[in-house]
């Protein structure tokens, strides 16, 4: 073999392995003439587009890299990038490409100008963006319902002051009328009246995502569904069938009845308004272990979930819908819908630590998948039962308990119904008053709104906590967040009591709090 022929086996020997490399990239990586056609690409374009490489690059046959691109304005911006590139300056940009036989996708492409003799070239790589675009689009869509939840939350704090002192003094009416039939009623309908705006404004806080429901429990969905299909099933109307494939044994998951109840009802009333005649809505239950790839998707915990799916035959929706459709008063049935239906149901998983996904596509209905962590009972059952040894006996024994608040109405309440039960009542409507009383008398128990002007509870806990370790806390608020650690205290340093709340609620949180502190005395 002559030297000519060993140094040509050598190049291609060279080539072979250089093309190998070149195929086995995980990015997009093609070569453009200067009229942006293709010149040769790896196999990982050909998988992008949906074409061989000879169906892009073959001559006079020549696919433009633009007929990829999908709308004009991308088009326009890529032309015009390129351009740059020829004029030797590298570029590096994100657009999306939309081809007819492959996946549309977000990718980030390089370019740079290579100089030959048969004229100029562009050398390009392109990188798969979808997830973190995905994700980054996840992260505005949930700063701007939590900037809504704020004002939301916000407003309902104000609602439960005056709901509290509503409440509170129909209460003492109701129990002072005794025979006066008629002063008695009309008591009553205060208070009927007063607990329906109560959950109003659990609503509201709920859909702020700035409170944890005190009734998320360990809950049974398929009871929960059974209990539900004759209201699920009037709801749909007649045109709708309901159908349930329920699995056998399925786990329990931690979550909220009431929110889980009125989650129901919104995706199946989406259901019945996608569906134009007649059609059929199913919910499927079944268990699942999320593994950590998935879980990452989800963003959520690995480890098992109890999953809800809602398969309906309606009109479907498109891309743009569909990354929509979680948005706060974003609506597609025009005026007769508020926007807030799904919304609400986004922020109810989210509180639950589940998920929530969407499949769904024009003429080919729509599915939702629920992801809800499994609860393994028994520790709340543990405190519900030592809670309730102390029965109705809520009367005090002359304890001391400091009030702190700056809504002066709700003091005096709280003041007169405590006073009323035999304990005696020291108030003070900001936390440096407290402060000081604290400093001159004995106290037993301190009793703390969360936001006040200056130093709120949990400054005022922690400030408590460090020079009185011993002292009994509750904090009180329609509107809480997790800024309790940021002042030296925790949640295990505290009660918490969600505003409105009753009187016998309250009496009997005293008292647990108390019988607690006389006995590890």
């Amino acid at each position: 073999m002559s030297d000519k022929d060993s140094s040509s086996d050598e190049a291609g020997f060279y080539l072979e392995l250089l093309r190998a490399y070149f195929d086995s990239a995980n990015d997009a990586i093609f070569v453009l003439c200067d009229e942006m056609k293709f010149l040769i690409c790896n196999k990982m374009t050909q998988r992008w587009l949906g074409y061989s490489e000879q169906q892009l690059t073959e001559h006079n046959k020549r696919t433009p890299v633009t007929e990829f691109l999908g709308s004009p304005d991308t088009v326009d911006y890529f032309v015009a990038s390129f351009r740059r590139v020829l004029d030797n300056e590298d570029v590096c940009f994100e657009t999306l490409i939309n081809p007819a036989a492959g996946k549309q996708r977000w990718v980030e492409i390089s370019m740079r100008r290579v100089d030959i003799e048969d004229g100029d070239m562009v050398i390009a790589v392109a990188r798969d963006i979808s997830q973190r675009k995905l994700r980054e689009e996840q992260s505005r869509r949930a700063q701007k319902i939590n900037a809504l939840g704020k004002l939301t939350g916000g407003i309902a704090h104000d609602f439960n002051n005056i709901l509290g002192v509503v409440i509170g003094y129909a209460e003492l009416l109701t129990s002072n009328f005794g025979n006066r039939e008629k002063l008695e009623k009309y008591s009553h309908e205060i208070l009927r009246a007063s607990r329906r705006g109560a959950r109003l404004t659990g609503k509201l806080l709920a859909f702020s995502r700035q409170n944890v429901s005190s009734d998320t429990d360990c809950l049974d969905i398929n009871a929960l569904l059974l209990n539900q299909q004759f209201m699920l099933e009037k709801a749909l109307t007649v045109r709708v069938q309901l159908v349930f494939d329920l699995a056998e044994e399925l786990w329990l998951a931690k979550l909220d009845a009431g929110h889980m109840e009125d989650a129901l009802l919104n995706i199946s009333i989406n259901a019945m308004h996608a569906i134009e005649d007649k059609g059929q809505l199913v919910i499927r239950t079944h268990n699942q272990l999320v593994e950590y790839e998935q879980a990452e998707a989800l963003e959520i915990r690995p480890g098992d979930y109890v999953v809800v799916t809602f398969d309906d035959n309606g009109c479907g929706m498109d891309q743009a819908t569909r990354d929509k459709i979680f948005e706060p008063f974003y609506s597609t049935k025009g005026q007769l819908g508020t926007g807030l239906g799904l919304s609400q149901v986004y922020s109810f998983i989210k509180r639950s630590r589940g998920a929530i996904t969407v499949e769904s596509e024009p003429g080919e209905g729509a599915r939702f998948s629920l992801y809800f962590p499994r609860c393994t009972p028994g520790l709340r059952d543990m405190a519900d039962d030592q809670q309730t040894q102390h029965g109705d006996t809520v009367a005090g024994n002359s304890a001391s308990i400091l009030l702190v608040d700056d809504e002066v109405a709700l003091l005096d309440l709280n003041r007169e119904i405590l006073e009323q039960h035999g304990y005696r009542i020291l108030t003070a409507d900001n936390a440096d008053a407290a402060l000081a009383i604290l400093e001159d008398g004995s106290v037993d128990l301190i009793i703390s709104d969360v936001l006040m002007p200056e130093i709120d509870g949990y400054q005022l806990a922690g400030m408590v906590r460090e020079r009185y370790p011993d002292m009994k806390i509750m904090l009180v608020s329609g509107y809480t967040d997790d800024r309790d650690a940021d002042y030296g205290v925790n949640s295990q340093q505290y009660e918490l009591m969600e505003k409105p709340f009753d009187t016998q609620e309250l009496l009997q949180k005293i008292r647990q709090m108390l019988d607690q502190s006389s006995q590890v005395e």
